[in-house]
C-alpha cells in the first residue's frame, strides 16, 4: 500500500477553492454570521486549509457518505448541520447530497 497506508483519502486532497464559497460571502453559521476567505491563488494550499478540508470529508463520511458525495460535499459550501439533521431525520443520502449541493 506504499506511504499512504491508513491515511483517510481525504487527507491527501489538496486544497481547492471550490470547497468554499466565494470570497467575502457571509453565510449564517449558528446564529451569527461568518465571513469567508481562502488564499490568494488557487494552487496555494495552506495547513489550516488542508485540516479543515479533512475534517469536513471526514464528517461527511461518518454520516454515511461515500467517497465520491463526501469529497464534494466537503469541497463545497456544503452546511455540515444540516446534513446531521438529514440523515438523522431518515433522509436518503442521495437525495440529502442534492439538498445540501
Amino acid at each position: 500500500m506504499g506511504d499512504s497506508a491508513g491515511v483517510s483519502p481525504c487527507a491527501r486532497i489538496p486544497y481547492s477553492r471550490s470547497w468554499a464559497a466565494e470570497p467575502g460571502r457571509s453565510i449564517w453559521n449558528a446564529m451569527y454570521p461568518v465571513e469567508l476567505t481562502e488564499p490568494e491563488t488557487e494552487s496555494e494550499s495552506t495547513p489550516e486549509a488542508d485540516r479543515v478540508l479533512s475534517w469536513r470529508c471526514e464528517q461527511f463520511s461518518r454520516l454515511g457518505f461515500g467517497l465520491r458525495a463526501r469529497l464534494r460535499l466537503a469541497r463545497s459550501a456544503a452546511d455540515l448541520a444540516l446534513a446531521r439533521k438529514l440523515v438523522a431525520a431518515g433522509c436518503q443520502l442521495a437525495t440529502a447530497e442534492r439538498i445540501l449541493l
